[in-house]
């Protein structure tokens, strides 16, 4: 018996500084937003329209990026081509990865392609 309460107390005196963290952990947890994803969001889109007012392609063409990081753009099939079926959302797709060898490219300078709007 006397090795069993040994145990016990030994295992309830490792498990006080592991429940004080808990207790701020939950207490910070408290704290936060209900839904801390409608203020990304809200940030998210406030910061877009900031580069659009500023003329700010650069931090537009990288929120896209972040957002989509496989965006690619097919060339042009034909002059001043800005059709949206260029864009491949998701990359090439493996299989057509061979017939399109050279065909390919990255979004590049123009704002063309940055005249979304969000919201």
């Amino acid at each position: 018996m006397k090795t069993v309460s040994w145990g016990v107390e030994r295992v309830d005196n490792a498990m006080v500084p592991i429940l004080a963290r808990i207790k701020e952990l939950q207490a910070e947890l408290a704290e936060l937003p209900e839904d801390p994803g409608q203020e990304l969001a809200a940030n998210a889109v406030a910061r877009w329209q900031a580069a659009v007012a500023n003329g700010d392609v650069l931090t537009q063409r990288t929120m896209v990026k972040r957002t989509v990081p496989k965006l690619t753009l097919d060339k042009p099939r034909r002059r001043n081509d800005y059709s949206a079926e260029r864009i491949m959302w998701h990359g090439v797709p493996a299989r057509a990865e061979a017939g399109r060898a050279g065909r390919i490219m990255c979004t590049g300078p123009s704002t063309r392609w940055l005249g979304v709007s969000v919201g």
